[in-house]
């Protein structure tokens, strides 16, 4: 999929792959596999994805939650982590946490 980004006014396709991504337990307690759920969102034209019990469900339930997602981005492999309630932004950006 390409994602559109604009820079300093210049629109430039990016090319994206999405290797896996995880909804987990910060303690090691569970995960749930949310590779497909994050591929449809960057599909879909998202910039950014919340790393929410609302997005991905609770796969445990009273655990402090991240979520990771490790991509390529115009050849180039990168891993973001989000925490529980914070906003993995556009691919090939920062983290913003909301918290």
């Amino acid at each position: 999929a390409a994602y559109p980004r604009r820079d300093e006014g210049q629109a430039q396709a990016q090319k994206i792959e999405i290797h896996w991504a995880y909804y987990e337990a910060v303690d090691g307690a569970g995960r749930a596999d949310v590779t497909a759920k994050v591929k449809a969102l960057v599909a879909a034209g998202e910039t950014t994805i919340p790393a929410t019990n609302d997005t991905f469900g609770d796969p445990t339930v009273n655990h402090v939650k991240r979520l990771r997602i490790e991509y390529t981005l115009n050849g180039k492999r990168i891993t973001r982590t989000a925490d529980e309630n914070g906003m993995s932004s556009a691919p090939g950006s920062t983290i913003h946490s909301t918290s």
